[in-house]
């Protein structure tokens, strides 16, 4: 894997064979036990620096290195992909969970939110790059997602010694719960290399807009689910009522039934 990776690195290598490579990575990061490989700091860099050119070369873009750009934010996308299955598998959400959590501690969500947030919609790659972000992670963010982003973004704010961009990669293989994963202190390993391009104040503002945006979005649902609810125990109220109604009718015939039948055996 490593010398895949060293292919994929090397510029003077021929711009087919380094997207023959990134479209392999695609493949892999299908599987989501060898996505921790991706998160692994020798690797995650290059994906990373690949995922980033495609913004600080949209003035001139080349569509060969456009595609090995858009073929890095692909994976990156499916190793922070959200489980839209809210069961809890034990072992497969708890590998789903770390791997996100990792994936906040590493950059790749503040990337994908840079990405969307800076590229420009003029070039038709760019527009369906920003749409397959939206779908693919961040249509199915929720609402602890991005207070614990707000939450990192704030650390690096404040103390920028906490990352650390060399970090070993921690594979830890409990299966814990999500509750316990999200639990755990961050351990911040974003490329240096963006953070000098990262407005760390502008980003964690423009999360917190998105905060609000989805805590209205929820007291919204919470609304209309109350709503319907009343709308239900109305209409069972009145389903209640009508069948009532028809018992107290049906009731009524048979009395005045019996009541016309000894009026008649009385005469």
């Amino acid at each position: 894997m490593q010398k895949l990776f060293a292919l994929y690195e090397t510029e003077d290598l021929l711009t087919q064979a380094r997207l023959a490579i990134s479209e392999m990575f695609i493949t892999i990061a299908k599987n989501i036990g060898l996505r921790k490989i991706f998160l692994k700091p020798e690797n995650h860099k290059p994906l990373f620096k690949n995922a980033l050119m495609l913004v600080e070369a949209q003035s001139n873009p080349n569509q060969r290195l456009a595609e090995i750009s858009i073929n890095a934010i692909k994976v990156l996308c499916t190793v922070c992909t959200v489980k839209t299955n809210r069961f809890y598998i034990p072992g497969e959400t708890s590998i789903s969970e770390r791997l996100r959590k990792n994936s906040f501690d590493c950059g790749s969500f503040t990337l994908l939110h840079y990405i969307v947030k800076y590229l420009q919609d003029g070039n038709p790659w760019y527009a369906e790059v920003k749409q397959y972000i939206r779908e693919k992670v961040l249509n199915f963010v929720e609402l602890n997602d991005l207070q614990y982003h707000a939450k990192i973004l704030k650390m690096l704010q404040e103390n920028p010694q906490s990352n650390q961009e060399d970090a070993v990669f921690k594979e830890n293989n409990e299966l814990n719960s999500p509750a316990a994963i999200w639990a755990e202190t961050p351990q911040l390993r974003f490329p240096a290399s963006f953070l000098t391009k990262l407005e760390l104040e502008s980003m964690h503002d423009y999360i917190c807009e998105r905060i609000e945006v989805v805590k209205v979005r929820i007291d919204k649902r919470k609304e209309e689910d109350i709503k319907k609810k009343l709308e239900k125990q109305q209409q069972i109220e009145k389903e209640q009522e009508t069948l009532a109604e028809q018992k107290r009718k049906r009731h009524e015939e048979i009395n005045n039934k019996r009541d016309f039948q000894k009026k008649m055996g009385m005469n």
